[in-house]
């Protein structure tokens, strides 16, 4: 996902290591703690792996475990408020506060050991106490990082569903499908179902606005596959408890010469 600027530096807030940031992911809400900004990689943060079905007001009963580090621009992402929020601050842990020394290469070597401060060593063989050291973690775009999230609670999606951003406009060669659920459960594991799928390049779950019904929309294109579609969805809502609802498209599919031509 691009991290353009949509805030002005001047307007940003100052981080500060302990900052919580807030990220919606699919119909829930994460939370991840800065630590500090790495000479080589980037900002460092915290992911706490606990998916929460509303936003915690008590920053301090946020679940601090299980969690895992990433390197993740979260000063670049702060710049649209549609990928992060800064909600408050916690104390870091001690293993935050230590100087990051990580362990980089395959089961073969060559191994980079990368340690704050020093010049990254190339070894061929490793010593015991460099065996132990934590593995490298990557630097992560938005998408990654909601992937490894949701990956974190055992939700299988592909990263693509996760690449697109709120409100973008269909293609005219594409068509936006429509699914509802009573449960959220019900509709994530509808997602999580399609994720072998790809004929979809964006699948999104919301609360339907001003109602209590969880909406599912997927966006692909599905010319000359219309009309099998949309039996696979109608099967699909109805194996999940839900309903489908029907299609949006920019461009009448028997002007596009689909299926229904």
């Amino acid at each position: 996902m691009d991290l353009t600027s949509h805030i002005e530096e001047d307007h940003l807030p100052r981080i500060k290591p302990g900052d919580i940031f807030e990220t919606s992911v699919l119909a829930s809400v994460a939370y991840l703690q800065f630590i500090r900004v790495h000479e080589h990689f980037g900002d460092v943060v915290r992911v706490f792996s606990t998916l929460h079905d509303e936003r915690v007001i008590e920053i301090e009963s946020i679940p601090v475990d299980p969690s895992f580090r990433l390197f993740y621009p979260v000063k670049e992402a702060l710049k649209q408020p549609s990928l992060v929020k800064l909600v408050g601050r916690l104390a870091l842990r001690d293993e935050d506060q230590r100087p990051l020394i990580l362990l980089n290469g395959n089961s073969e070597g060559p191994w980079q050991i990368y340690e704050e401060g020093k010049p990254t060593r190339h070894v061929r063989l490793l010593s015991e106490a460099d065996a132990k050291l934590p593995r490298w973690f990557p630097i992560v775009s938005h998408s990654f990082l909601l992937h490894a999230i949701l990956e974190a609670n055992g939700i299988s999606v592909p990263e693509s569903a996760l690449s697109v951003a709120e409100g973008d406009q269909l293609a005219d060669d594409e068509t936006q499908f429509f699914l509802y659920f009573d449960k959220k459960f019900d509709a994530v594991a509808a997602v999580a179902h399609l994720s072998t799928s790809d004929l979809f390049r964006k699948l999104r779950v919301k609360l339907e606005r001003g109602a209590s019904r969880w909406e599912l929309t997927l966006v692909g294109r599905v010319d000359g596959v219309y009309e099998s579609t949309v039996s696979s969805l109608e099967a699909l809502a109805a194996e999940f408890n839900g309903v489908f609802d029907g299609f949006e498209a920019p461009i009448p599919l028997r002007v596009r010469g689909g299926a229904n031509a």
